[in-house]
């Protein structure tokens, strides 16, 4: 009976404070009756057993009335029902109301109450993406006042949506924007995209964007990182359902592994920008294997109000022309090629045959500074550098010589992709913890041309001491140190990394007294917060975060610029971007300079200057007669059968 009693009792107080004061009053209702009838027992100063019990209840309420009562057994009972007071009216009083206001303010702070709004953008996930992310959009500038006016909004809102939320993180998040936020921009949400209930409470149905990101160290591994995905994609499918087609947000989403982007499209079933990851890493470390001048100038490409970046614009006034018939003024604007719907997917067409033509809902794409430096020259008063866009120049065969410091599927790709050009030699040194028999898998795993690839593994703790101490770096091209897949953490990763790079960087300096037989080392970092760390000017890092970041805040306002960045980056678009050989320094101007470097099948983009340098900088779209101090290089976007090496 007992046990029935407390369970019920127990139901009862855990649904919410007003039951709690309920039950509260009952005991000081029970008290009060108890001791107003002891009273009217006990003593005779009670015309009436109700004054009597209204007596024990101004006691049990205020004990400014306990020096009020005479008689031992008044004061007794009156003793009694005060102390009896302090802790069933008072105590229990303060600790329901504390209580409540506590959690009041808990769920207040993390977020869980309903959002009404329009227009806004809602990231479905707390990752190392995600605070580089809310950056990015609120200081995206031109590109993000256009996406506003495009959705009849004042000012951007972000709504971030987090597995967790305590002041800690709110915090960091504040610290990491700065002051590129304004009050009533960012919203800090406590929610999962994994759970159906939760969307409801974003408005996602009148949301512009919703971003998914991934994290691989966040989420558990690659594989668990893609399911959460996945997930996400169903439920928000199924929370969209009764919004018009038309109507419904546009969604980005960030999947890891390449080979699952027609399963991403799948779960969701309607228009989807996918973002891949490890593709779009591996393949930028791809090309610092085969030329690290061109690390550079994928990161200028990639980064808001720095230098030039991609746009696209419609051009229903050129259907049936050829992009490189718009006559524009080449110092402010380069037109590279085209993006059209196909199959209800955006494809770029990068420095496209001479057959293709606009169709009237094409997008031309070009690079330039701001959106609004695409100028036309209608009257010719500016001269253009037209290219030939069916020529093509010999393939160059490249030999290199890779030294792999941990193993994981960025890496993975990354050789794959280095082998996809035929003329590749590949001398590969993969030195990591993980055991030989998993790497081994891979190599058998997949379709590699083996005569052209050449794997010494070796299976030990790069930070044991004499491991490094043993390697000839004299003997590679290239370092690659990445990010360990064997870590939990991000942060314990790039701890691994960074003291890596240093031990390298020490040995380096006493094996490679010239400077030309250094191989240079590419570091593959996870954290945002690993960003501050120097490196000499021929090395560089690779931070996971920021590079996805940038790009999943480009496609957010502007979805049809993920093919565009797969179309620069990825070489099977046709075309690819490259940096030509030789020295500026006899050159007078950038108009001599693209005369003597750039090829037929060339489309001039800028230079880089100082490459390898603590000054090294890419200028982009400079005018003719530009002229520089030092050396510089000619950037080229190239037809894919001339950019597939580099000639050394």
């Amino acid at each position: 009976m007992g046990a029935l009693i407390r369970f019920q009792l127990e139901r009862w107080l855990q649904r919410g404070p007003l039951y709690q004061l309920l039950f509260a009053a009952a005991l000081v209702l029970v008290v009060s009756l108890l001791g107003g009838v002891a009273a009217w027992v006990f003593s005779d100063q009670f015309d009436s057993l109700p004054g009597a019990i209204w007596w024990s209840f101004l006691r049990l309420t205020d004990p400014g009335y306990l020096g009020d009562d005479e008689g031992v057994a008044l004061r007794i009972i009156s003793t009694t029902v005060t102390v009896l007071g302090y802790v069933l009216f008072m105590g229990s009083l303060i600790a329901i109301l504390t209580q409540w206001l506590r959690d009041t303010l808990k769920r207040f702070e993390e977020g869980l109450s309903s959002i009404s709004m329009k227009g806004h953008v809602v990231i479905l996930g707390w990752t190392n993406r995600t605070p580089e992310i809310v950056l990015q959009l609120l200081s995206a500038r031109g590109r993000l006042k256009r996406f506003l006016e495009e959705q009849g909004q004042r000012r951007l809102r972000i709504v971030v949506v987090a597995d967790h939320v305590d002041e800690a993180r709110r915090q960091r998040l504040r610290n990491f924007i700065g002051g590129h936020a304004r009050n009533g921009q960012v919203f800090l949400r406590r929610g999962s995209a994994t759970v159906s209930l939760d969307l409801e409470r974003f408005d996602l149905g009148r949301s512009a964007v919703v971003v998914i990101p991934g994290d691989a160290f966040a989420y558990g591994g690659a594989e668990a990182s893609d399911a959460r995905v996945f997930r996400s994609l169903l439920n928000l499918r199924s929370a969209l359902a009764t919004v018009p087609e038309a109507s419904r947000p546009a969604v980005v989403a960030e999947v890891i592994d390449a080979d699952k982007d027609a399963t991403a499209h799948q779960a969701y079933g309607g228009e989807l920008e996918v973002v891949i990851g490890d593709e779009m890493i591996a393949r930028l470390m791809a090309r610092y294997v085969i030329d690290p001048r061109r690390f550079s100038v994928c990161i200028e490409l990639l980064t808001h109000n720095e230098g030039c970046t991609p746009f696209v614009r419609p051009m229903p006034e050129y259907t049936g022309q050829h992009p490189f018939s718009i006559p524009t003024r080449r110092d402010r604007a380069i037109v590279l090629g085209a993006v059209r719907r196909v199959a209800g997917e955006w494809k770029a067409f990068p420095a496209p045959d001479p057959d293709f033509t606009l169709q009237p809902e094409d997008r031309v794409f070009y690079l330039a500074r701001a959106f609004d430096d695409f100028e036309r020259s209608e009257n010719g008063d500016e001269p253009r550098r037209d290219t030939p866009v069916s020529s093509t120049s010999p393939v160059v065969a490249l030999a290199r010589r890779v030294l792999v410091i941990g193993w994981s599927a960025t890496v993975a790709r990354a050789v794959e992709d280095l082998l996809t050009a035929p003329e590749m030699q590949l001398q590969l040194t993969v030195l990591s913890r993980m055991p030989l028999e998993e790497r081994g898998s891979w190599f058998q795993g997949e379709t590699l041309a083996t005569s052209r690839l050449d794997v010494n593994h070796l299976e030990a703790d790069a930070l044991a001491r004499g491991v490094v101490d043993s390697l000839d770096l004299g003997a590679f091209h290239t370092v690659l140190v990445a990010a360990s897949a064997l870590q939990e953490g991000a942060e314990e990763s790039d701890a691994r990394s960074l003291t890596l790079y240093e031990l390298l960087r020490g040995e380096r300096r006493e094996q490679c007294a010239n400077a030309e037989q250094r191989p240079s080392i590419l570091v593959e970092l996870a954290h945002p917060a690993s960003a501050e760390h120097a490196l000499e000017p021929d090395d560089q890092l690779v931070l996971r975060p920021r590079l996805l970041g940038y790009l999943q805040s480009h496609v957010a306002l502007r979805p049809a610029l993920n093919a565009v960045y797969e179309a620069l980056f990825l070489p099977q678009s046709g075309a690819q971007i490259l940096v030509r050989d030789g020295s500026g320094q006899d050159c007078p101007d950038y108009r001599a300079l693209v005369a003597a470097e750039a090829r037929p099948g060339d489309i001039p983009l800028g230079i880089l200057l100082d490459a390898g340098t603590p000054t090294e900088s890419v200028v982009l779209c400079p005018a003719d007669a530009y002229h520089w101090r030092g050396t510089a290089e000619l950037v080229v976007l190239a037809r894919l059968e001339t950019a597939a090496f580099h000639e050394n």
